[in-house]
């Protein structure tokens, strides 16, 4: 497993300490699956592709509840936001976690909602 999957994965188990929602991680390939009580939701990385590569798979994954984008924390990944923009903000149920793994910062974004 991906290095920026590994910190998502320990992200989202500290987010949910409290609420206690999830009931497993399933990794399947380049992504988890994240199975809660009462909603699916999956995690991708762009740790191998392009946030453009990850748009076009987000829209593919209807089944889910929420999909978490783990992006690099980068000016190429910024650029791309900007040039996807119209795209990602259609996708209601997309977040996106920027990530510098070296520094242990990130952010975080949900385009539909700041369109």
């Amino acid at each position: 497993m991906n290095s920026q999957l590994e910190w998502a994965k320990t992200y989202l188990k500290h987010k949910d300490i409290f609420k206690k929602e999830i009931d497993k991680f399933e990794n399947k390939n380049d992504l988890i699956i994240i199975h809660k009580k009462t909603v699916k939701e999956c995690i991708i990385t762009t740790e191998s592709k392009k946030l453009s590569e990850i748009c076009t798979l987000a829209e593919k994954f209807d089944k889910y509840d929420k999909i978490w984008v783990i992006a690099k924390n980068n000016d190429d990944t910024i650029k791309d936001l900007f040039d996807l923009w119209p795209k990602l903000a259609n996708l209601e149920k997309l977040r996106i976690i920027f990530l510098d793994l070296k520094n242990n910062k990130h952010w975080s974004l949900h385009p539909h909602t700041h369109s």
